[in-house]
């Protein structure tokens, strides 16, 4: 299977709110990172991880660091990691 900025932002948004948090990639309370939620159901995990590290890396942006919201910029802004992944990836479709 091919992981795309497409297949990112349809599986992200589908994740609600509740199950996302910041700092570490599962916080042991059915919380988790966006590159976490790549870590629960899926058979090719490091696939999955690796697509979605390589689409950001590619766009010179880090997961980690869009999650957790260390970028500032306007594009990437919300209060939510949620937001912040899913504002990132339509980025990445737009200049792509």
């Amino acid at each position: 299977m091919k992981y795309t900025v497409n297949y990112f932002i349809k599986k992200f948004s589908r994740i609600p709110h509740s199950k996302w948090t910041t700092g570490v990639s599962n916080d042991g309370k059915g919380r988790r990172c966006a590159l976490g939620h790549c870590t629960d159901t899926n058979s090719n995990k490091v696939t999955e991880i690796s697509s979605l590290f390589n689409i950001f890396y590619e766009n010179n942006l880090v997961v980690s660091a869009v999650n957790d919201g260390v970028f500032t910029e306007i594009v990437f802004k919300g209060k939510h990691p949620r937001t912040r992944i899913l504002n990132a990836l339509r980025y990445i479709k737009r200049v792509s």
